[in-house]
């Protein structure tokens, strides 16, 4: 069960977006220029002392910037060979590039399809469900929130749990442009990528719902738990 409460009122209030630093992206990069042969995740997450996961995120982003690329290896035994990663060589610059067009374009296609909400959550699950590895062993709900409070914080959501998980108060939004002009998919995206998420996750969470601007600059979720008690969420 997921639910999105639009607040209409509250979209088109004036606060200044405020995205996350790129800086650990630039310390990946760094580390793939200077080194002469590709680079693996474990490798790069030991050097900056991150979760692979983070590593991962980064080098997703710098590979479809194009300042990364990912090195065809053969396995030397059984099982999937590992993924290294190179720099790839600065090209002139060709003139500006506008990522919010793009985003502009690919969310006025959204909302022109017969069911823009069930198209938006479903690209926001393949976003969630891509930047997670499958949980090793059993996890609880304790773990998941962690585990979503620590990619959400990647994303430049800024969270803070409250209520012992049960809440995640997010003080900034990425997307805010975007909500702006776009309104409730944008919504409907960013909760479809916490669902992806807590669907790796396996059970950990039963439900999640999206209250978007409890106050002109944060957005609430709520959690459910298979422990919870039905008002516990709420």
């Amino acid at each position: 069960m997921t639910r999105v409460y639009p607040n209409r009122s509250c979209i088109k209030v004036g606060v200044a977006d405020n995205p996350s630093p790129a800086g650990r992206r630039d310390e990946i990069l760094r580390i793939l220029a200077a080194a002469p042969v590709p680079v693996g995740v474990a490798e790069i997450a030991g050097r900056l002392r991150v979760h692979p996961n983070t590593v991962r995120f980064h080098l997703d982003t710098l590979m479809r910037s194009g300042h990364a690329e990912r090195m065809a290896v053969r396995a030397a035994g059984p099982g999937r060979p590992p993924a290294l990663f190179r720099a790839v060589p600065a090209a002139p610059d060709r003139g500006p590039r506008d990522y919010r067009l793009l985003a502009d374009v690919l969310l006025a296609d959204i909302a022109a399809d017969g069911d823009p909400v069930t198209r938006a959550k479903r690209a926001g699950r393949r976003w969630g469900r891509r930047i997670l590895d499958p949980p090793r062993g059993p996890g609880t709900p304790v773990k998941a929130t962690e585990v979503l409070v620590r990619e959400l914080d990647r994303a430049g959501f800024a969270p803070r749990p409250a209520d012992h998980g049960r809440t995640v108060d997010l003080d900034s939004c990425p997307f805010l442009d975007a909500v702006h002009t776009h309104g409730r998919i944008v919504c409907d995206l960013h909760l479809g990528f916490v669902e992806g998420m807590l669907g790796r996750l396996e059970n950990q969470a039963v439900a999640v719902e999206l209250v978007p601007f409890v106050r002109p600059n944060r957005c609430r979720l709520s959690l459910t738990s298979p422990d919870d008690e039905p008002s516990a969420a709420r």
